[in-house]
């Protein structure tokens, strides 16, 4: 596994320092084509010690669910660091985002993670454009950020909470299942928690009828929660 080792503030470089990881993804489904699993530590402050170990290719909306606990509209300024570092480790520019990196965005951390960045001690608020007319690649977030990208690759498979949900036919093609529960989990781990269970599986059905329709098989098992 790749290690990134800040040098922080007080210049530390020994591991003892760091206690259990902020964020770990290692056991959630295969979602997306992704890079090289890793161990990210860091400072967020003085003595302020942060990490977390993933896997680019694995879901993150239930390790983000738990981190921010909720807690939208005054979340700990702690917290709001550690997505901010955990954002920019999935290539996504927040400074000066693209479109392509807004919806990648969008389709890889869960509804209400922009609005908790917007109401932290930052008020990072480049990434609330939700852009819901265009189409969120499940397996290939950054599908608008390749110049050699052809549209016809997507296979459009769910509408949900306004927002449409492709998958592209060249990349990872997870199981149903996973995309439902994916789906699912994005737009209303937060918000709304309770109708979780029910959207995924009213979703799970459709999309195994259009893969079908489609012949996408499944490229990876199914990892159950």
């Amino acid at each position: 596994m790749k290690v990134i080792f800040h040098h922080g503030y007080d210049a530390n470089d020994g591991e003892q320092s760091y206690g259990a990881a902020d964020l770990v993804n290692l056991e959630e489904p295969i979602i997306r084509k992704g890079g090289i699993p890793f161990r990210n530590c860091y400072e967020i402050e003085e003595y302020c010690y942060r990490e977390h170990i993933i896997d680019p290719s694995r879901s993150l909306v239930i390790p983000v669910l738990k981190l921010l606990d909720g807690n939208v509209w005054n979340p700990h300024w702690g917290v709001c660091r550690v997505l901010s570092v955990l954002i920019a480790d999935m290539d996504v520019d927040s400074w000066n985002p693209s479109l392509g990196d807004i919806i990648a965005f969008w389709t890889m951390f869960p509804d209400c993670v922009a609005e908790a960045l917007s109401n932290c001690y930052m008020k990072d608020c480049s990434l609330l454009a939700k852009h819901a007319d265009v189409v969120r690649v499940l397996n290939n977030p950054f599908f608008y950020k390749d110049p050699n990208a052809n549209e016809r690759r997507l296979v459009e498979i769910a509408e949900d909470n306004g927002l449409r949900f492709a998958l592209d036919r060249i990349s990872v093609i997870p199981p149903p299942e996973t995309l439902a529960r994916e789906i699912a989990l994005l737009n209303h781990g937060i918000r709304d928690p309770e109708n979780v269970e029910s959207v995924r599986a009213l979703l799970a059905a459709s999309i195994a009828e259009t893969m079908s329709d489609w012949g996408l098989e499944p490229t990876v098992e199914e990892t159950k929660p």
